[in-house]
């Protein structure tokens, strides 16, 4: 199981073990998958190695009472799947077990524990030994594996490098369950996963897949009804649900007998109950296919029941609904349920198209067979931009009417930049959209926002704009749509933000200005003065309001929140805010995907792996959403080339120090960030005006000077101000430097304190990161030898022997040796055969 797994259990195997071999009885309980049998199986190892006779008993198999019965006096007896166990069995084990002999059990807890108990009673009532065995049985309870301890097993197990996507799925389906999460391995890695319309198995998997958890619950269930099979798969798809709820949708004969056999399980902390998919999976081999796909129409036909009553659906089961509902005319479904069956439809279409899902959306546009209502003009033009092309979106929103609320009317030329600017090959001009564009028929929009779902218009309703209001307003929502999509350079119109964002009345253009222009000066390498990053407040958060507009805009303002985090270094420190924000943003599951995607990226980037930062990265631009601008795109893209570019020059000699200084700012960021500071050449970064430049910027500068000036108490402090922002790599740069300056000054404290810090990098590191190997940081350092060491280096490289070395110095053998001696505990050279390659690494030293 590899060390992760062979460690997960290990402190409760050891346990049980000392228990037994004290003669103690032991019932390990927990829940269904938690691994009792597989923790029992081990300490039956275990004690077979001590010597002991064991004899392992399923309380499943039909053979079990054979078993005990042919049970050896002096063996250890134990019984797993006690819960399956009836009276007779367990009175037969119970007269087995002689005085000072351990009795081994495990009992997953759930409906049998009720019943089990009442059986052991009657038990204990009859026989007064088997009452002093059980009193005397030492209970262990299996917890749930924490979340960090399954992905940590799954980057054990896993043979090839795993994405956070895919790890997360794992985690979620597990719940807790390491076997579970070995075999969801497997099947991830035959591509049976689906993270839509939530975490799934989709569909069953291949017999001659090696699936022991899987194998172990359809064993331990038995036989099955068709009908409760059918209803754990339909359920299961569903999520969380009452029990009110499950018996209305499958049936209650179905809903009772899942519950009885503990497939159909409360959720931890709330009154819900829910099939894990894995549970599912197992019942699948039972299910009607038929049967299964009426029971979907069920749930789908109350969810659009929800949707006409006004209820939102979430993501979900928006698609889940939309998934399951056979296609049908409007004749055969009108009214009220047509209609709202039609919203659905074309609403997880919408949903797909804005995360990159044209295909499924296509069919469930056709599906949605004819429109009683015309089509809202901004999604249909979101539509066409997918599945056409940018040229028919951008017409379309020209021939439609003009939308008649603010809201609608902004997002209306949000998407019109975004389409203008793609149809002018993504570098649109100044004038590609003028800001005058909007004024000349705005006066006809002066209206408020229509109400959102669930607010009464007549209460309170927002006074109407005037004219000269809207004209100010489109004008400047119109300049920031255009910087969002301009991917030339735009320096000499940031300014222009600031202004916009403090007299903008939407919320959505003020925050939309603020985001970008504090953007661009990180992208310099400047402090936004003002800013919550430079204040040290919280992110802030998109709205909650329920507008198209906040819906189109949340994701990307989120977006660009993260790269500002990402470049300034602050990943670590703001990640958990992060996460927080985007619970504010619609549709959130879609916004988790890509933001799990990029503080994944940051992760592997500050520990140096940029093959793992470069794959996350990838799959980052592949599930951001779609109407991102373009300008937030083009960001997106010249950072995955500078990690790429980082990859593939890991061990390339360092620059000219002109070309590093070219270089712009988020480059050097990575090269930073990642520890690749050879590349970085052995000079700081020119000295940015420390008011106004970046804290990482001004702390990296601090960090290469002293590392150029060859000054190991600077490099000591730099390093404990990296290690509290979680900047690895480089902090790791720093001690080893630090290290090495020592070395060749033969500062033995200085060592020792260097390599305390490292031991102390490496335990947080692991504990941090669930993929980490230790030893895995860049091993790099910055090194700078004499003159002489280098010529004497360079001398030895050629091929030189000491004594020949010595007659071209003109100096002692001796002298040579300790040249060569300090030069290669500098370069870390372990022969002279390396020496060429580490002398270039290094350049010049000089």
């Amino acid at each position: 199981m590899g060390i992760a797994g062979a460690n997960i259990r290990e402190s409760v195997s050891t346990e049980v073990l000392k228990l037994s071999l004290e003669g103690a009885s032991v019932l390990v309980s927990g829940p269904l998958g938690s691994g009792k049998s597989h923790l029992l199986r081990g300490v039956a190892r275990r004690l077979e190695r001590a010597g002991a006779l064991v004899q392992s008993v399923d309380c499943v198999a039909e053979d079990a009472p054979d078993a005990v019965a042919s049970t050896a006096p002096d063996a250890v007896l134990v019984l797993d799947n006690l819960e399956r166990a009836d009276g007779a069995l367990l009175q037969a084990s119970f007269e087995r077990v002689r005085p000072e002999q351990p009795l081994l059990m495990s009992l997953t807890v759930g409906p049998h524990h009720a019943a089990l108990m009442h059986t052991l009673d009657t038990i204990a009532g009859s026989s007064p030994r088997a009452r002093s065995l059980i009193e005397a049985v030492r209970r262990v309870e299996l917890e749930p594996v924490s979340p960090a301890g399954i992905e940590r097993l799954l980057h054990e197990r896993s043979e090839h490098r795993l994405n956070s996507a895919t790890a997360h799925l794992i985690t979620t389906l597990a719940a807790g369950r390491p076997g579970w999460a070995v075999d969801l391995l497997k099947l991830a890695e035959h591509g049976y996963l689906s993270a839509r319309p939530r975490p799934g198995i989709i569909e069953a998997p291949h017999s001659e897949l090696d699936l022991p958890a899987l194998r172990a619950i359809a064993r331990s269930f038995g036989s099955v009804s068709v009908a409760a099979a059918t209803a754990a798969l339909a359920l299961s798809e569903l999520g969380p649900i009452d029990l009110p709820g499950a018996r209305d949708l499958v049936g209650a004969e179905a809903t009772t007998e899942l519950t009885n056999l503990g497939a159909l399980a409360k959720e931890p902390g709330s009154e819900l109950f829910s099939v894990p998919a894995f549970i599912a999976t197992a019942l699948r081999p039972h299910a009607d296919a038929e049967l299964l796909e009426q029971r979907r129409e069920a749930v789908a036909l109350r969810l659009v029941a929800q949707e006409a009553l006004g209820i939102p659906l979430s993501e979900a089961e928006l698609l889940l609904c939309a998934r399951s509902l056979r296609t049908r005319t409007a004749e055969s479904e009108p009214g009220l349920l047509g209609r709202a069956r039609s919203r659905v439809l074309q609403r997880a279409a919408a949903n797909l198209i804005s995360f990159n899902g044209e295909i499924e959306a296509r069919t469930f546009l056709l599906r949605s067979g004819a429109l009683e209502d015309e089509p809202d003009p901004l999604q249909h033009a979101r539509m066409l931009s997918a599945l056409v092309g940018p040229a028919p979106a951008l017409e379309a929103l020209t021939l439609a009417p003009r939308p008649t609320n603010t809201s609608a009317l902004l997002l209306h030329e949000y998407l019109a930049a975004r389409f203008a600017a793609e149809l002018r090959g993504n570098s649109p001009s100044a004038d590609a959209i003028q800001p005058g564009s909007l004024p000349e028929t705005a006066a006809n929009h002066g209206v408020p926002d229509a109400a959102s779902p669930g607010q009464n218009p007549a209460q309170d309703p927002p006074p109407p704009l005037s004219e000269d209001h809207t004209l100010a307003l489109c004008a400047d929502a119109t300049t920031v749509f255009r910087l969002w999509n301009d991917t030339a350079n735009i320096d000499g119109e940031t300014p222009k933000l600031y202004p916009i964002a403090q007299r903008s009345s939407s919320p959505e253009v003020a925050a939309l200005a603020t985001a970008l222009a504090d953007l661009e000066l990180v992208w310099h390498g400047q402090l936004p003065r003002g800013s919550w990053l430079a204040m040290g407040t919280p992110i802030p958060h998109p709205s909650r309001d329920a507008t198209d507009l906040t819906r189109t805009i949340s994701g990307p303002l989120l977006l660009a929140h993260a790269l500002t985090v990402l470049l300034a270094g602050e990943q670590a420190l703001r990640g958990e805010e992060l996460l927080a924000a985007v619970e504010h943003t619609s549709p959130r599951d879609s916004h988790k995907r890509w933001l799990r995607h990029i503080l994944a990226a940051g992760s592997a980037l500050v520990c140096g792996d940029l093959d793992r930062a470069h794959l996350e990265w990838e799959l980052l631009i592949s599930t951001a959403p779609r109407f991102t601008p373009l300008r937030l795109r083009s960001y997106l893209d010249h950072i995955g080339a500078a990690i790429r570019d980082g990859r593939d020059s890991a061990v390339a000699p360092a620059a000219p120090l002109a070309d590093t200084l070219a270089e712009s700012i988020p480059e050097r960021i990575t090269r930073y960030l990642s520890g690749r500071h050879h590349a970085l050449d052995t000079a700081a970064s020119p000295a940015e005006n420390p008011l106004t430049a970046l804290p990482v910027v001004r702390l990296a500068n601090a960090h290469l000077q002293a590392a150029h000036d060859q000054n190991p108490a600077e490099l000591l402090r730099a390093a404990s101000r990296l290690m509290r922002l979680e900047l690895w790599a480089p902090t790791a740069f720093a001690l080893r430097t630090a290290r090495m300056i020592f070395l060749s000054r033969r500062a033995v404290g200085g060592v020792q304190q260097c390599d305390d810090k490292l031991a102390e990098l490496e335990d947080r590191v692991s504990r941090s990161v669930p993929w980490y190997r230790e030893g895995s940081l860049p091993a790099a350092c910055h090194t700078r030898l004499t003159p002489r060491e280098r010529e004497t280096a360079a001398l030895a490289a050629e091929g030189f022997s000491n004594r020949e070395i010595a007659s071209r110095l003109g100096c002692g053998v001796r002298t040579v040796e300790s040249h060569l001696a300090q030069a290669r505990a500098k370069l870390g050279s372990p022969s002279r055969k390396e020496l060429a390659g580490r002398l270039a690494a290094v350049g010049s030293g000089e």
